[in-house]
């Protein structure tokens, strides 16, 4: 796997660790999340950014029309989105 998509999945993985939190999903995403890191030669630095987009999370675009937040949505679009992108392109600069 390309270091740029270990990120991406370490993304969805910390979305969904964010989210799930004292279930087998939030265990699962850990270890996953752990796993990603170490195969990655990307600085660490850029594991702790993601944590800190996941923590400045921007849920208004998805509800359901019931209301109901879609978290698993969030995090799918989160681990593709331009924000993870930027953080690969300047892990890549710094190298």
């Amino acid at each position: 796997m390309s270091d740029k998509q270990l990120l991406k999945n370490y993304a969805l993985s910390t979305c969904l660790a964010t989210f799930y939190k004292g279930s087998e999903v939030y265990e699962d995403a850990i270890a996953a999340m752990q796993g990603y890191r170490d195969y990655s030669d990307l600085p660490l630095e850029v594991f702790f950014d993601v944590s800190k987009l996941v923590d400045s999370r921007d849920l208004n675009g998805y509800r359901s029309k019931k209301g109901d937040i879609i978290e698993l949505g969030y995090c799918i679009d989160f681990a593709e989105s331009e924000s993870i992108d930027l953080l690969y392109q300047r892990a890549l600069a710094s190298e």
